[in-house]
């Protein structure tokens, strides 16, 4: 995801990215809690999976965030090409 996200800010002109998602795997993922994410949106009792009605819920990341929580991630994650 963080490389997707990353390709998209820096490919593109989005000022915002919106991820949409179910309660029931927010309640795996949890982008509310985050860095970058933030909930814009809830559909209550929107989604009916394993017997129970979940939330629908809509995340945004601005670019801005994006870059300033990216970019130490971006060192550790991408490696160095050099002499190999």
């Amino acid at each position: 995801m963080f490389h997707f996200l990353d390709f998209l800010f820096a490919s593109t002109a989005f000022r915002k990215i919106y991820a949409e998602v179910p309660g029931y795997n927010e309640a795996i993922l949890g982008l509310g809690s985050v860095g970058p994410f933030v909930e814009e949106g809830r559909l209550v009792e929107h989604d009916f999976y394993g017997g129970r009605w979940w939330d629908h819920h809509y995340f945004a990341v601005w670019r801005s965030e994006w870059d300033a929580f990216a970019a130490p991630l971006r060192e550790a994650l991408v490696p160095e090409v050099g002499n190999q």
